[in-house]
C-alpha cells in the first residue's frame, strides 16, 4: 500500500523519461481503457531526442493515475509550444 502522497511507479517513470531522457509523449491511450475482468488500463509512448521509444502501461488505481499524469504533461507541453511559436 503506498502512501496518499507518494506517486504511482509508472508516473515516476514517465517523470524520469521526461525530465532526464528528454523525453516527449508521443503515444497513449486516448483514455482509460478496462481489461477483460473490469479493471482499468492505460498505456503511453515516449520518445527521447535520441529516438529510443518507451512504453508504460499501468493497471488499477495506477492506471487512472498515469492518464492524470500524461494529461498533465501534454498540457504542459502545448503551452510550451504555443509559447515558443509566439517568440520565433
Amino acid at each position: 500500500m503506498r502512501l496518499s502522497h507518494s506517486p504511482c511507479y509508472p508516473c515516476v517513470q514517465l517523470d524520469f523519461l521526461i525530465d532526464i531522457k528528454d523525453g516527449s509523449i508521443t503515444q497513449h491511450s486516448g483514455g482509460l481503457g478496462y481489461l477483460n475482468y473490469g479493471i482499468e488500463y492505460y498505456f503511453v509512448e515516449v520518445t527521447s531526442k535520441s529516438g529510443i521509444q518507451y512504453g508504460i502501461c499501468a493497471q488499477g488505481t495506477d492506471a487512472n493515475e498515469l492518464y492524470q499524469r500524461t494529461l498533465a504533461i501534454l498540457s504542459t507541453q502545448r503551452l510550451v509550444d504555443i509559447v515558443s511559436r509566439m517568440y520565433d
